[in-house]
């Protein structure tokens, strides 16, 4: 009997000297696992900050689209892709067109809008018409001029071909025994320029697919 007086005795005095007051204690929870349970799905890690760039559209039968304000081409296989100047004038799109063989240099094309040239289409006739001379260095009329027109719904063609000594936009100098070809590709929100140049044998060896180029232009839905 004395030693359990004697333990209560000691109980009371160390809650006194740590100062709880009453009979209620607290009593700290068990923290959580920190592990997840075993069944848990696992999070996956991500791939990274950038993300994933996004695929090229394509065209029909797997050709890459070129989209432009209000009109669509497919881009032939075997064009590459150049850089484009910053500038206020810069086109929309610059392809390469691999050299043939034996030529020194390869071909161009480049797209531009200008819809504020909309029905002016005699003036860019004339002033692509005065970057080509003759290989004598005459000046070809615009009669001696090829030039073809078609349309199609929406889309209005016109397609102007010359060789002789051509100087094409972005060209230092004009080039001997090279050929243009310079295309308006008229809609609702156009026109769109298409000009191709290159030396003879280089053009021949892509006119094919230059001239597919420009017939799969189409207006885009709902634009």
């Amino acid at each position: 009997m004395t030693i359990r007086k004697n333990v209560s005795f000691v109980i009371v005095g160390l809650f006194s000297i740590l100062g709880v007051g009453g009979l209620s204690v607290c009593i700290a929870q068990p923290k959580p696992a920190e592990n997840p349970p075993k069944d848990a799905p696992k999070q996956e890690k991500p791939a990274g900050d950038k993300p994933a760039a996004a695929a090229a559209p394509k065209a029909e039968g797997g050709a890459e689209s070129l989209a432009l304000p209000g009109v669509e081409f497919s881009v032939p296989k075997g064009w590459v892709k150049d850089q484009i100047p910053a500038s206020p004038m810069a086109p929309q799109a610059i392809f390469k067109l691999p050299k043939a063989e034996g030529e020194a240099d390869d071909g161009t094309v480049r797209v531009t809008h200008f819809p504020s040239m909309k029905g002016k289409d005699d003036m860019n006739i004339e002033r692509w018409i005065g970057q080509v001379t003759k290989p004598d260095g005459k000046p070809f009329t615009k009669e001696e001029a090829k030039v073809t027109k078609s349309e199609s719904g929406n889309l209005r063609i016109t397609v102007l071909d010359l060789t002789g000594n051509v100087k094409m936009t972005g060209w230092n100098e004009a080039k001997p025994n090279h050929r243009m070809i310079a295309v308006i590709v008229d809609h609702p929100q156009g026109p769109h320029y298409v000009v191709a140049g290159g030396g003879v044998k280089t053009m021949e060896k892509w006119v094919k697919d230059f001239d597919a180029f420009i017939k799969s232009a189409r207006v885009k839905k709902g634009e």
